[in-house]
């Protein structure tokens, strides 16, 4: 994220800062508000009724004969005793409090910006006798940013408040043994690498966002896990974070590969719709790509690449990215080159960036993350440029 105050701002280093310890400040003060909650509630859920006396309950047997079948008032009652319903609602669940504070500011204008956010990180699985019913992940946030540019359009401006849902969708695995999934909600769009790189709420992105212009979408899906490959179809609404319905939006997106968590992975992705652009207006999208990453050691190489239009404009986009990992996952390091090619006006205009960046696992609860971004080649409609950004991270 660029963003700009219109003039250079020597203090803009030490509010953003500022605004980092501020939001860190909040999420603390949430994360213990409700430990204290849960503990008091289930607490107050499992406090016991007084005892009752134990009636032994006597069958005649022959003398020197034991009577396995004896037993207790108590031991009829715990085996009649069901479940609670928050024994139910803790099985298989984990609620984590997610606070980040993000600051960035450019190299060659000194314009500073910063994201702040809190937010609940859910994550459900639904369980039968006889095997999972589906798994149901939240991530609502609230969302604070000041000078923002460009403005994302779902926000009312460059200086807003914002509720913003992340992952929130329900996979439905009740068929197939996971073969055959139905997914309805809010998701990454199947395109690319993205589906298969955890890139929420990390400084650590791919280029989903500039090349079919957004990450995830509102809308229901059919994804599996086959011997041989994966694979996801989906039919989004084509509005990104909020669901627009400008009546003839919408986005069509599949992607098939190999199996995931294997050293090495490829796929093939086609995008076709009418999206929402930045600006409101819809815009006729269409995107045939392909992906790949391979792991050796601690290294990760991906790539991905695709070509389409943006209306009646040719478009060609690519990545290629070295990511290092220690053993323990405690440091991460890596480096991206980003193309972004179009024609706009008779003419060819492209963007070449490198990225480098890294993130320490403080300890369990915090980790730290920093990258810097250089514009090589810019569009002739935006001045090249550098862009330094920090981001404090506190999971609980």
């Amino acid at each position: 994220m660029i963003c700009t105050t219109g003039h250079r701002d020597p203090d803009g280093p030490a509010r953003v800062l500022q605004a980092l310890d501020r939001t860190l400040l909040v999420g603390l003060v949430i994360a213990a508000g409700l430990q204290i909650g849960c503990t008091s509630a289930f607490q107050a859920s499992s406090t016991q009724t007084p005892q009752t006396p134990q009636v032994q309950i006597a069958r005649d047997t022959a003398p020197g004969v034991q009577d396995e079948e004896a037993f207790t008032l108590d031991d009829a009652e715990a085996q009649d005793k069901a479940p609670s319903f928050l024994d139910r609602l803790e099985e298989n669940l984990r609620l984590n409090v997610d606070v980040y504070s993000r600051g960035s500011t450019t190299h060659q204008r000194g314009q500073a910006s910063w994201l702040n956010a809190v937010g609940l990180d859910l994550h459900k699985v639904f369980s039968a006798p006889d095997g999972d019913i589906g798994t149901l992940v939240l991530q609502p946030f609230l969302a604070r940013r000041d000078n923002a540019i460009p403005v994302p359009h779902h926000t009312d401006g460059s200086s807003d408040w914002e509720i913003e849902l992340h992952d929130f969708y329900f996979n439905l695995r009740r068929w197939g043994r996971g073969r055959t999934n139905i997914k309805v909600g809010h998701f990454d769009i199947p395109f690319g690498l993205e589906p298969t790189v955890d890139t929420h709420v990390r400084l650590h992105q791919l280029i989903s966002n500039e090349n079919i212009g957004m990450k995830k979408d509102w809308g229901v899906s059919i994804n599996g896990e086959l011997p041989k490959f994966d694979y996801e179809i989906s039919l989004t609404q084509g509005s990104g974070h909020e669901w627009i319905n400008k009546g003839k939006n919408h986005a069509l997106a599949a992607r098939i590969g190999t199996p995931g968590g294997r050293n090495f992975v490829a796929g093939a992705s086609v995008f076709h719709g009418r999206i929402l652009g930045h600006h409101g207006n819809l815009m006729r999208r269409s995107r045939v790509g392909v992906d790949a990453a391979w792991k050796v050691e601690q290294f990760t190489l991906r790539s991905e690449a695709s070509m389409g239009q943006d209306s009646d404009n040719d478009v060609l986009n690519a990545l290629a990215e070295v990511n290092w990992n220690t053993p323990d996952q405690k440091f991460e390091a890596y480096l991206q080159g980003v193309y972004l090619g179009s024609e706009a006006t008779g003419t060819w205009d492209e963007k070449v960036q490198t990225r480098v960046g890294g993130r320490w696992q403080m300890s369990k609860h915090f980790s730290l993350s920093a990258q810097y971004s250089h514009d090589i080649v810019d569009r002739a409609t935006e001045p090249a440029d550098g862009m330094f950004t920090i981001q404090l991270r506190f999971y609980y």
